[in-house]
C-alpha cells in the first residue's frame, strides 16, 4: 500500500518536549515551545498548565499536548462560540497555530526556509487532525 494511504500515527516521546524538539526544529525549538504554551493560554480559558508531552507522527511531523483529562473550552475568537474538547486535542490546536505564527514570522523575515519547515509541520499535523477522534472540534477551533 502506498504510504500516503495508511493511517497516520502518533507515538509519545520518552524525552521532554525541549529534548524532543531540539533535533527537529534547532534553534527555533525554544520559540515553538513558547508558541504553542502562548496560544494555550491565549485561546484555552482556564487552561493552568501542567506536564507536557511531545508527540512524533508517522509522516514525520510532531506536536505537543499537555497532559490532563481535563475538557478546555477553546475560543480563537470572539465572532465563535468556545468548544470543547481534550486538552489533547486542545494541545494539537495550539501546535496549529503555533506553527501558523512562526510560519507567518518567518515569511516577514523573509527566511522562507524555516517557513517552509513550518508550513510542513502544520500540513503534517493538520492531517493526522483530520483523522483524530476529535477532528470536528479541532477543525471547527482553526476553521
Amino acid at each position: 500500500m502506498h504510504p500516503d494511504l495508511l493511517p497516520i500515527t502518533a507515538q509519545r516521546l520518552s524525552s521532554d518536549v525541549r529534548s524532543a524538539l531540539v533535533p527537529r526544529f534547532g534553534a527555533a525549538a525554544q520559540q515553538f515551545e513558547d508558541a504553542v504554551h502562548r496560544s494555550m493560554r491565549v485561546y484555552c480559558g482556564g487552561f493552568d498548565g501542567g506536564p507536557w508531552f511531545c508527540w512524533a507522527l508517522s509522516n514525520r511531523a510532531v506536536y505537543v499536548a499537555p497532559q490532563s483529562d481535563e475538557i478546555v473550552r477553546v475560543r480563537i475568537d470572539a465572532s465563535r462560540a468556545a468548544i470543547g474538547m481534550s486538552s489533547h486535542a486542545a494541545g494539537i490546536v495550539a501546535t496549529l497555530l503555533a506553527y501558523c505564527e512562526l510560519c507567518g514570522h518567518a515569511n516577514l523575515r523573509y527566511d522562507h526556509a524555516t517557513a517552509r519547515v513550518f508550513a510542513v509541520g502544520h500540513d503534517r499535523v493538520r492531517a493526522f487532525a483530520s483523522g483524530h477522534v476529535e477532528a470536528d472540534a479541532i477543525a471547527a477551533a482553526i476553521d
